[in-house]
């Protein structure tokens, strides 16, 4: 699907019926040991709590089901269609039969089995893309059905990236190395603290904001679009570079150990 074809289809209000029956057999396809299965797992979890409230049906949402009481009473309340928009985008890409999902989540396609990369990397390079790429993208969605702006669609965003937000800080907690296992020498604690979910979501609104003025189906907003995939994708690629495993931590070379060298003595 080209992404005139998307915003076309975008200016039309969608229920969200069927999202977690989606998940669930896009899940089923996933092998126990795939890089993807983490976040995918709690996603689908988070949809069953959503549609278990009602979803948009009945208004009130929360109470016993533990889904947010924020999710959105009606299908053409912004928060209901951005939620919707952004798992249908996370569904085409994980979609097969699409040989070419979006940039930013080729890398996570391509190395999905890889056995030197951690846990906590897929976990963080699915959040990047999530939140770097589809985020804005399903909010120009979500305008586009509803013949508003970004700025009319404000609280619905930060109300999807603090839900995403959470929903990753929980994920990355179980994948993350108990206490014991973190050293100055884990590259894996470098690759942890260099991505921030703050930065992030402020980049996604940004680019959101800039693609609604640029319009998304014009030459130069397909430019853009482009652009900020290869961009979020780059990122991704490098959150999950090979490291090596947490029993066998990698040695640091003598110049940089404050040896008899001197080159790190004061």
């Amino acid at each position: 699907m080209t992404e005139a074809q998307r915003v076309r289809q975008s200016r039309q209000q969608p229920t969200g019926a069927g999202i977690t029956g989606r998940l669930a057999a896009a899940g089923a396809g996933l092998p126990p040991g795939d890089g993807l299965r983490p976040f995918h797992d709690a996603y689908l979890a988070a949809w069953q709590r959503y549609e278990d409230s009602g979803g948009g049906g009945s208004g009130s949402g929360g109470g016993a089901t533990g889904a947010p009481a924020e999710w959105g009473p009606a299908a053409g309340d912004p928060g209901r269609v951005l939620r919707v928009r952004l798992a249908e985008r996370y569904l085409a890409a994980l979609d097969t039969a699409h040989p070419q999902p979006p940039a930013c989540w080729q890398p996570l396609r391509q190395l999905r089995g890889h056995p030197a990369i951690r846990p906590l990397q897929f976990a963080l390079a699915s959040a990047h893309a999530h939140l770097g790429h589809d985020l804005p993208l399903a909010l120009l969605d979500t305008g586009s059905a509803l013949g508003l702006g970004p700025q009319s669609c404000g609280a619905a965003f930060e109300e999807v990236a603090d839900e995403l937000t959470a929903l990753v800080e929980g994920v990355c907690e179980r994948a993350r190395p108990v206490a014991e296992q973190w050293h100055v020498g884990d590259p894996l604690a470098h690759l942890a603290g260099a991505w921030d979910a703050a930065r992030a979501r402020e980049g996604a609104w940004d680019a959101a904001v800039a693609l609604w003025e640029l319009r998304p189906a014009s030459p130069a907003g397909r430019g853009c679009t482009r652009a900020l995939a290869a961009g979020v994708g780059l990122a991704c690629r490098l959150l999950l570079t090979p490291v090596a495993d947490a029993e066998r931590p990698p040695r640091m070379p003598a110049q940089f150990s404050g040896s008899s060298t001197g080159a790190m003595s004061s």
